[in-house]
């Protein structure tokens, strides 16, 4: 029996260890995503700042082209 229950106990120790391994992974790849994904906002951001800018910059030029 006591034997079992040290079998038992080094199994559960080796499954706890495997669980914080692959919790420390996940939340490592997590991070990852979570700046790329912030990276990627902002260059969107950025994209249609530029955009609208120009979009500004043709309708002031045809206003004074009219005018």
């Amino acid at each position: 029996f006591n034997q079992l229950r040290a079998f038992i106990e080094t199994e559960l120790e080796k499954v706890a260890g495997e669980i914080e391994q692959s919790k420390s992974l996940l939340l490592t790849r997590l991070y990852q995503i979570e700046r790329d994904f912030k990276t990627g906002l902002e260059q969107t951001g950025n994209s249609l700042a530029a955009s609208i800018g120009e979009l500004e910059d043709r309708f002031d030029n045809s206003l004074a082209k009219s005018g």
